[in-house]
């Protein structure tokens, strides 16, 4: 039998700057999908080369992430987030998974959408929320889960 854990009860949390630092689970995430870091290449093709040629730079690009909540107005987290799209704030993130595993990152909201409102098609009120990240992500894995 496998020792595998589901990736429900998966958390994303933010920081709350001070120090030492304390995160807060966002409420009602429904979807948080892998962070997905690429290595930056520089090309190095030359008149000699017989195809193209590239190494890596050494600088990691650490992209954007897409979560999306079910949202809750008025409520303090999620207020949070929103003012961050206007104010353009960098904070602390994380993602800690039921099995231990767990990443941090900083990031500034990028971008908020609300999800259609249909009438044929009736379903919660959502928001997709697009964080930038910058700098690395940190590995804050807990073996003890």
């Amino acid at each position: 039998m496998s020792s595998a854990k589901s990736n429900f009860g998966t958390l994303l949390k933010i920081g709350d700057g001070m120090t030492p630092e304390v995160f807060t689970t966002i409420p009602e995430v429904t979807l948080i999908p892998a962070i997905e870091e690429e290595q930056e290449e520089v090309e190095v093709t030359h008149h000699g080369s017989t195809g193209k040629e590239f190494i890596m730079s050494g600088i990691t690009d650490p992209g954007e992430l897409e979560f999306e909540m079910n949202s809750l107005y008025p409520n303090t987290t999620q207020d949070e987030i929103r003012a961050m799209k206007i104010s353009g704030e960098v904070a602390n993130f994380q993602i800690i998974r039921p099995n231990g595993l767990g990443k941090q990152f900083s990031a500034y909201v990028k971008n908020i959408v609300e999800n259609d409102a249909d009438a044929q098609s009736i379903e919660a009120i959502k928001e997709t929320v697009t964080l930038r990240l910058t700098g690395g992500v940190i590995d804050i894995s807990d073996d003890s889960l």
